[in-house]
């Protein structure tokens, strides 16, 4: 069964497996803490787009020249997030985007924007720009997953790549809280998971918590 975060993005991996990762966190870091910091990194190859495609706008670059640097920044941003590749600010400004994507609001409010700026051969150079990289990304993604499956026998695309880098980005940010050991520190970046950490009753404290305090992101993976 799979598991969503709050805004309804899917992530292709076990209950048990996501929260028994998750609960080697908690307290510190609560479920819905790594959930939103999985939609933030989801959402840096938008933030990016978003920003290039209104500096473009607001300077009145060339249509070309628009759809040149979309273009770049969107692949960059998948191949960031593919390898995890964190780069520090972009997870915060993920998860500010990530509240207010994802209605159309944005990319209306974008396009009028262009069209008043540079015209409509420049709001088309945005749109190739955007439908090309999402192509390539496509490619990109399968041929990760296909990487991915011949070392691992899973099948790993953005959205459960997101979830595991999440959980890597929380756990190198609460070494310090309480301490531990260098050991105990490579257990937990290791994403690998025993069948005793998968047992119910060893990750049911941080699920029951989020059922608690977000009992509408547990019905989207429950019923």
């Amino acid at each position: 069964m799979s598991i969503y975060t709050p805004r309804g993005l899917e992530v292709k991996l076990p209950v048990p497996y996501s929260f028994g990762l998750m609960q080697r966190l908690y307290p510190v870091v609560d479920a819905f803490k790594v959930l939103k910091t999985t939609e933030g990194l989801q959402s840096i190859p938008g933030v990016l787009i978003f920003t290039t495609a209104t500096a473009c706008f607001c300077v009145k670059a060339a249509p070309y020249q628009i759809s040149l640097s979309v273009f770049c920044v969107s692949v960059i941003g998948t191949v960031l997030t593919l390898f995890g590749w964190i780069v520090p600010g972009l997870p915060r400004l993920g998860i500010l985007y990530s509240y207010v994507s994802g209605f159309g609001i944005l990319l209306v409010g974008l396009l009028l924007y262009g069209f008043l700026s540079v015209g409509w051969k420049g709001v088309m150079g945005f749109l190739v720009g955007r439908l090309t990289a999402g192509a390539v990304n496509w490619v990109l993604q399968f041929w990760n997953a296909k990487r991915l499956y011949a070392k691992t026998g899973q099948q790993l695309f953005l959205p459960e790549l997101n979830f595991l880098n999440a959980y890597r980005l929380h756990a190198s940010n609460t070494v310090a809280s309480p301490p531990i050991s260098f050991q105990e520190f490579k257990k937990r970046m290791d994403v690998s998971m025993s069948q005793e950490e998968m047992k119910e009753e060893n990750w049911k404290p941080c699920f029951d918590d989020l059922a608690l305090k977000w009992p509408e992101v547990v019905r989207r993976f429950t019923s």
